[in-house]
C-alpha cells in the first residue's frame, strides 16, 4: 500500500488531465499516444474513486493494515 496526501492525489489528477489534453491532437495518428491516454484515464478514474482520509482516521487504518504475527 502506498500512501499519498490528498493534495498530492489532486495534483496527480490535474497532471493526468494535462497529459490527456496535450496528447489529444495525436490520438488518431499514433497508437502509442492512444494507449497512453487510455491508461492515463484508467488511472485517473482509480485516483478519483479513492476517498480522502482524514489525519485522525489515518492512524487507525495504518494500525489495522499491519500484518500480525
Amino acid at each position: 500500500m502506498i500512501l499519498i496526501s490528498n493534495s498530492q492525489r489532486e495534483e496527480m489528477v490535474r497532471y493526468i488531465d494535462a497529459l490527456c489534453e496535450a496528447l489529444q491532437p495525436s490520438l488518431g495518428r499514433s497508437t502509442r499516444a492512444y494507449n497512453t491516454v487510455r491508461l492515463a484515464k484508467k488511472l485517473r478514474v482509480r485516483l478519483v474513486s479513492k476517498q480522502p482520509v482524514s489525519a485522525s482516521d489515518m492512524q487507525k487504518l495504518l494500525k489495522n493494515s499491519r500484518p500480525r504475527k
